[in-house]
């Protein structure tokens, strides 16, 4: 904006002071009302900005749609398609769900008040309108005396799912911070609770997902901070028997690890623990750590109160985390417990 020839030097200035406040106002403005500038470009999609959530949101991909859940603040449980508004499911939780698809159903497990897990399928997926999506009632799989004497799971932790053509994968963190596993079959037999071998102990959730090759992978955060991992050949029920560390990690929350099927590897993300930052890096379907290369972790210049969460989609793998009142470099604006997320990421 330029004054006219005939204005004023004093009348030419004033007018620039009032643009750049007007400018400067609009910026405020944008801040306060918790949006970015109109030029902030990200990758990152807000999912509905009316939700909020304490703790790591789930996605799994279904039917071309991506399906978000959540722990709403309630302590509910909460999804969304494709990043629209969320519906409450409900329940009592105090842990994040896991939400995978296993023989062309979409299950959604959470962990209840005393500790045992309980699983939900979509009821109505032939629905067109999503918002009359509604879930079965819960199946109940028991976890007392998973590590012995009363023990159970502990109920401010996620479980884990991954699914194979014919069993999907429960693994969970016990009281006793060991780490169990257990199994669906197609007729919805649930196995009885084995802790996975080695000896490992985490006070975070555990992750697991399983790839073309019959392999589980299952990652857990050491007492160290590093990242961990252990694989099963299901085919024929063979363990690695022992914990191989994933170089370069540090974090305080748990892990999250997908299958990407555009590249052959297993993606993994992490919360680091000093900064906060979410970092993801990629490396094979098999534990040979010590000679098979692994990525360089890579920063999405976005940070999180709460551990990411990969998923497996037909592009790549997605990454969806809990906004926590920041910008990124780009100057866009990250609502404090909304949900974020990116698709494709490694695709």
């Amino acid at each position: 904006m330029t004054a006219p020839p005939h204005t004023t030097p004093h009348r030419r200035a004033t007018a620039r002071l009032a643009t750049l406040v007007a400018v400067l106002l609009t910026a405020f403005a944008a801040v306060f009302a918790g949006t970015a500038p109109a030029d902030a470009v990200t990758p990152w999609q807000e999912a509905d900005h009316n939700a909020s959530t304490p703790d790591s949101p789930a996605m799994a991909y279904y039917r071309g749609s991506n399906v978000e859940a959540i722990r709403g603040q309630d302590n509910a449980l909460w999804f969304n398609v494709d990043g629209g508004p969320f519906n409450r499911i409900g329940g009592v939780t105090y842990a994040a769900p896991a939400i995978t698809v296993f023989r062309g159903e979409l299950w959604l497990f959470q962990t209840g008040q005393n500790g045992d897990l309980w699983a939900q399928t979509l009821a109505n997926p032939n629905e067109p309108n999503h918002r009359r999506w509604y879930w079965s009632s819960p199946i109940q799989f028991r976890t007392q005396n998973i590590g012995g004497s009363g023990s159970a799971v502990r109920n401010n932790l996620s479980p884990a799912i991954a699914a194979s053509p014919d069993l999907l994968f429960i693994v969970a963190v016990g009281a006793n911070e060991r780490i169990y596993q257990a199994t669906m079959g197609i007729n919805r037999n649930f196995s009885p609770w084995s802790e996975v071998p080695g000896g490992a102990r985490t006070e975070s959730a555990a992750a697991a997902a399983t790839s073309p090759d019959s392999r589980l992978t299952v990652l857990h955060r050491g007492t160290d901070n590093r990242i961990y991992r252990q694989g099963l050949y299901y085919r024929y029920w063979q363990w690695d028997n022992n914990w191989q560390q994933i170089r370069n990690t540090n974090t305080n929350a748990a892990p999250s690890i997908a299958y990407n099927g555009h590249e052959n590897l297993m993606a993994v993300g992490w919360r680091d623990a000093n900064s906060g930052q979410v970092l993801t890096c990629e490396t094979l379907t098999y534990a040979a750590e010590a000679t098979a290369p692994q990525g360089v972790p890579r920063g999405n210049n976005v940070a999180s109160p709460s551990a990411p969460r990969l998923d497996s989609e037909p592009g790549g793998v997605g990454v969806t985390i809990r906004g926590g009142n920041f910008y990124d470099v780009g100057g866009h604006y990250f609502r404090n417990n909304v949900i974020y997320y990116i698709h494709n990421y490694y695709g």
